[in-house]
């Protein structure tokens, strides 16, 4: 009898001690509990720090049932078929890529304008092309794209698969029927500048050049002394020095525009980024003729080549000219005592990319890489890369806001549409341009040899 009491008392004591854990347990793990968000016990609450209920214990400020919200899983990029890409809504880059993945290890070959511009296409573009998709692609500097381009068509030897040209004379092939006609599903151009935007033909990788007035500042030394408007590149009487021109015919319109502009500011129309598609009508060519004939008395060399300018003003020879932009950058990052007038105005043009006509039927395959090559480069954050390397601005226009990264400190301010340099722009229709340029050549030639 007494084991059997001394065997039931340890069971009801057995009993007892879970009841009472029981009670506590419920006690701890209502919703809320009696006393709130917190708990009766405090922080950490009687369940220690890892308790019962939660990361903080019963009565910790995760609360009794206090699991954190799931995190939110993002949506898997959707790759469409190539048979779902069209005009209205073209391939992403996420599509371009996958099929770029297709030709992993092939190689093609690439026409360029040589010299720096051909080592900041390799740096920019295809050097991450090849290392993120083991394509290839040769860069060729020998001869000039706007020509060869045309002989490739008409010839059907394609040393090329795809080139960067200028845009008015590669609009100009392409009417011709002597550029392929891009497939607008792959390529999507409609956020390019100018007669780019849009073009059936051109795309791809490019820049945007300016003419801008460069300067010695050993002449002009403070910014009270230097020009600020294209009218003081033509006022030797309060802006005294030594001008020059380039006397070849193909440039009458840097000089034509810049001095029908340096009286006509209002002609320069602020809109988006401060680029306007610009034209003069033959009056107003004529009117610029005459600015012309007040400055060349004031005209003491004539520039055969776009690299003399920056020369003639570094050993003293010129005071003031009108030339290319990446000349000038190159000269004033070197150290020389050069400066450019952004403010004072600047005529700009623009180069992309087209495919030769006949390579799609010649070679199916090449036009195909070439075609996904061009659009890979069309997209904003891919366009710009060029401009990293060279003081020329991408094409794309939605690349402009991403010149604002640290990527670009080195060479913002040379850039034509930087924030502070596009507002003065003035962007040409090189479509227009090139349907005068004979007969404008023609006259400038001649008034240079009056």
């Amino acid at each position: 009898m007494r084991k059997l009491y001394k065997k039931g008392r340890t069971v009801m004591g057995v009993f007892g001690i879970l009841l009472i854990a029981f009670i506590v347990t419920v006690a701890c793990t209502g919703p809320q509990g009696p006393a709130g968000p917190q708990g009766p016990a405090g922080p950490q609450g009687p369940a220690g720090p890892q308790g019962p209920s939660g990361s903080e214990g019963a009565a910790g400020s995760v609360g009794a049932a206090g699991a954190a919200a799931p995190t939110a899983v993002p949506a898997p990029t959707v790759i469409r078929p190539r048979s779902e890409w069209t005009v209205d809504k073209p391939a992403t880059l996420q599509e371009v890529e996958a099929e770029l993945e297709n030709h992993r290890g092939e190689q093609i070959a690439y026409g360029s304008w040589g010299g720096a511009s051909s080592a900041a296409e390799r740096k920019g573009w295809f050097q991450p092309l090849m290392d993120k998709f083991g394509v290839s692609v040769s860069v060729d500097g020998s001869s000039n794209p706007n020509t060869k381009m045309r002989l490739m068509a008409e010839t059907g030897n394609y040393d090329w698969s795809f080139a960067q040209g200028t845009t008015g004379t590669f609009a100009s092939l392409g009417d011709l029927g002597l550029v392929e006609a891009l497939d607008k599903s792959v390529v999507d151009n409609s956020g390019f500048a100018g007669a780019l935007k849009n073009n059936a033909y051109i795309a791809g990788g490019g820049g945007l050049a300016s003419e801008p007035i460069a300067y010695s500042t050993n002449t002009y030394p403070d910014a009270e002394s230097a020009p600020h408007s294209m009218k003081d590149f033509f006022d030797v009487e309060n802006f005294p020095g030594i001008r020059a021109l380039d006397k070849r015919g193909w440039t009458w319109a840097r000089y034509v525009t810049a001095a029908y502009w340096s009286e006509n500011p209002s002609h320069i129309t602020d809109t988006k980024n401060g680029l306007t598609d610009g034209t003069l009508t033959q009056d107003q060519i004529d009117e610029a003729y005459g600015y012309l004939d007040a400055l060349k008395p004031s005209v003491d060399i004539w520039a055969a080549s776009s690299s003399d300018c920056p020369v003639f003003l570094i050993a003293g020879e010129v005071d003031m000219c009108l030339t290319g932009n990446g000349r000038f950058s190159d000269a004033i990052i070197a150290g020389e005592p050069l400066g450019i007038a952004w403010d004072a105005g600047h005529l700009q043009s623009t180069f992309a990319q087209a495919i030769p006509a006949g390579l799609k039927e010649a070679d199916p395959e090449r036009f195909e890489l070439a075609q996904l090559v061009i659009a890979w480069l069309s997209f904003p954050e891919i366009n710009n890369q060029y401009s990293r390397y060279i003081a020329y601005s991408p094409v794309n226009t939605d690349s402009w806001p991403l010149l604002a990264s640290v990527y670009f400190d080195d060479n913002r301010e040379y850039l034509p549409t930087s924030p502070a340099n596009a507002v003065s722009g003035w962007l040409i229709d090189e479509v227009w341009q090139t349907g005068v340029t004979d007969a404008n050549s023609t006259r400038y030639f001649e008034w240079v040899g009056q």
